[in-house]
């Protein structure tokens, strides 16, 4: 409730001062450091709603983005296949119809970010202003063995690239999450063979994450293999300059092992690009620390439960982003919390379809789950922000084609009636009757009492609307620099966290406004 009253109250203040025009016409710079969905997206949604401010957005043109390196992309809502370089054109080119925002080409080195006047110092140019965002994004190691090939056999999302390898034989190099996350996610969209190479003895790794890898290790018995204390040792192209096979050697030992495949992906981690703001709090990884307005510092949250909703935000910002955002959120939580099944493939049901309940059906087929769609009647529509051209019919039509592939359909009933059972959900929809290991319920887009949740209490992710700020004032940030969810990284929630500092920033701006105004008075 404490959270609901911050954002309607937060929302209140931030359109009746946007409509005053002795503040308007004290609007203030912004800086955005960074060039992926974060800052992108952060550059529009803060000349959607104050045309009036100049926006300057960093992009670096020494580096590559991850999205715009990423390969073929089948998991962005609305689109059935988009090249990552392609989506971050289509964002580039939305932030850019703005006429208050430039898009700049120039490597930040150096920051002073304490004090009122910020000042990043770049390889071209030299920049100041009173609020700066930092969404500088992070870069996937990669075993100096695979950097040549990357983007050809060698990669670093599952998600992005993982559909090539349909009916293909894949290594994954990694001992983390990360690596049993995108074992099973590769199993999941029909993989051959899994190979995961683990340079250690052992996992590191939740226990929740491993029991569900060695749940599918028990289903899976011919398609998915460990070999633990193993190197990657060399890389073999064929006359095509295609990756045909790798070696394996045995840590300590002389065994080697030669595996036929079609493709890596690493796993091993990325590192922040945060090295140039010394004046910032950064945690023990080198993430950005975030805080919320009282300088309490972001924590991961514990999401046990399986039954999960899209939250009910009071707040006129609930956008198509933020639904389709959330939708993806619960569907990786639901992954992580689910691990085991009385029936061959995990089973979750969906209730409520619309943009959120769509994206969560989309996210969680592609985790490997049995997706039971359900839809009722009297669906609220949704604002119509979205970080790339397109609206909400056209959103739900394309969502539609994209779980059809995916043999996913919605069924629409009039009642639904939801009976915890133990460690699963009993569900009657009309006539239906479904029992399932997990439930999510699109509570953005449908009153909880027709989804039958009213009598539950399930959890619903964190309101990250708080926590966006810096251990510096006048210094937010957002996307994968920052510390966030320990869940797969995507272009749509990288897309929302700039969402959601762009709507800090509009506050800190019409704060910085106010100060103005009161100092100017006679």
């Amino acid at each position: 409730m404490k959270s609901k009253n911050i954002n309607k109250a937060a929302a209140c203040l931030l359109f009746t001062l946007l409509l005053s025009p002795t503040l308007r016409a004290l609007t203030p710079s912004v800086v955005i450091v960074g060039g992926g969905p974060a800052a992108m997206t952060a550059a529009q949604t803060i000349a959607r709603y104050n045309p009036m401010v100049r926006i300057r957005v960093i992009k670096s043109h020494k580096s590559q983005g991850q999205l715009e390196g990423a390969g073929t992309i089948e998991n962005w809502p609305g689109s059935l296949t988009i090249t990552g370089r392609g989506l971050q054109q289509l964002m580039e080119n939305k932030a850019r119809s703005s006429p208050n925002v430039q898009i700049i080409e120039d490597h930040i080195v150096a920051t002073q970010l304490k004090g009122k006047m910020k000042i990043l110092q770049g390889e071209r140019s030299v920049y100041y202003a009173p609020l700066v965002i930092l969404a500088s994004g992070a870069k996937p190691n990669l075993p100096t063995i695979l950097e040549p090939y990357k983007g050809n056999g060698v990669f670093t999302c599952t998600d992005c690239d993982g559909p090539r390898f349909a009916e293909k034989d894949v290594l994954v190099v990694g001992g983390g999450a990360s690596a049993i996350e995108q074992a099973i996610s590769l199993l999941s969209l029909n993989a051959n063979k899994v190979h995961l190479a683990v340079q250690g003895s052992s996992f590191k790794a939740e226990s929740i994450l491993i029991d569900l890898l060695y749940n599918a290790l028990e289903r899976r018995k011919k398609a998915l293999f460990l070999y633990f204390e193993h190197n990657l040792e060399s890389v073999y192209i064929n006359q095509d300059g295609l990756l045909n096979a790798t070696t394996l050697s045995f840590e300590g030992g002389r065994r080697k092992l030669s595996l036929p495949i079609s493709g890596v992906f690493s796993a091993i981690g990325q590192k922040p690009q945060s090295s140039m703001y010394p004046d910032i709090c950064l945690n023990n990884k080198d993430y950005i620390q975030r805080y919320d307005l009282n300088q309490t510092p972001w924590s991961q949250p514990l999401m046990k439960s399986s039954i999960l909703t899209l939250g009910s935000v009071d707040s006129p910002f609930v956008t198509l982003l933020m639904a389709a955002a959330r939708g993806t959120t619960t569907a990786q939580w639901l992954n992580k919390t689910v691990t085991k099944s009385i029936w061959p493939k995990r089973r979750v049901a969906i209730l409520g379809a619309g943009i959120g309940g769509k994206t969560a059906a989309l996210y969680a087929s592609r985790s490997g789950f049995d997706v039971v769609l359900i839809d009722t009647r009297n669906r609220k529509s949704l604002k119509g922000f979205w970080p790339v051209p397109d609206n909400e019919s056209s959103l739900l039509t394309s969502l539609d084609k994209q779980l059809l592939k995916l043999s996913v359909s919605a069924t629409t009933v009039d009642t639904i009636t939801l009976t915890p059972l133990e460690n699963l959900y009993h569900i009657q929809a009309d006539s239906r009757s479904i029992v399932v290991d997990g439930v999510i319920a699109n509570t953005l887009e449908y009153a909880p009492e027709s989804l039958g949740i009213g009598s539950t209490a399930p959890e619903s992710p964190d309101n990250e609307y708080r926590w966006s700020h810096t251990c510096q004032s006048g210094v937010l940030t957002a996307g994968d620099v920052a510390v966030q969810h320990d869940l797969p990284r995507q272009a749509i929630t990288a897309s929302y966290s700039g969402y959601l500092v762009g709507l800090r920033a509009l506050e800190e701006i019409l704060m910085m406004e106010a100060q103005e105004a009161l100092l100017d008075r006679p």
